[in-house]
């Protein structure tokens, strides 16, 4: 809730002023800066006390969607980008699944691969980006069996 409330009094009060200031260095700056807050803490073995941690965490979230808002704004739309925002939700309920196949997949003919990116942090991030896009490519596939033929199950008419 407190995500969504953020994103509305952004959307009405701050978003043009906001748009002012994307520039190209700020887009790396803020890049950087979240880098740092999400693996300074982790490879220095910084421990904070629980309020700090809990403020530290919504930092890092806000950072973050900040960086993303930043770099999402100067991406032009183009059909995959389009594909995957206008089938959110499919998306959303079959990632899991779709994940723990691969998962699955990797344990029984990749173990060794698999367990150094699990060991590594570096790694695993690395890992976890391009595995995003691996499944938002294959998640087209489902998505369009279900908008063709089984439209009612994300509430859209044929």
């Amino acid at each position: 809730m407190f995500y969504m409330v953020l994103g509305y009094l952004f959307r009405r009060n701050m978003e043009t002023e906001f748009d002012k200031y994307n520039t190209p260095k700020l887009r790396v700056v803020v890049l950087i800066v979240y880098l740092l807050l999400v693996f300074v803490p982790f490879f220095g073995k910084i421990e904070l006390p629980m309020i700090a941690d809990i403020l530290y965490r919504y930092l890092i979230s806000i950072v973050g969607i900040a960086t993303l808002i930043l770099i999402a704004k100067v991406i032009k739309g183009n059909k995959y980008i389009n594909c995957v925002g206008q089938n959110t939700l499919i998306y959303f309920a079959l990632h899991g699944k779709m994940y723990s196949i691969i998962q699955i997949l990797l344990k029984k003919f990749a173990v060794g691969v698999y367990a150094v990116v699990l060991n590594s942090v570096a790694i695993s991030s690395v890992f976890c980006l391009g595995m995003s896009l691996i499944l938002s490519v294959i998640l087209i596939v489902p998505a369009y069996i279900i908008n063709r033929w089984f439209p009612f199950i994300v509430g859209r008419r044929k």
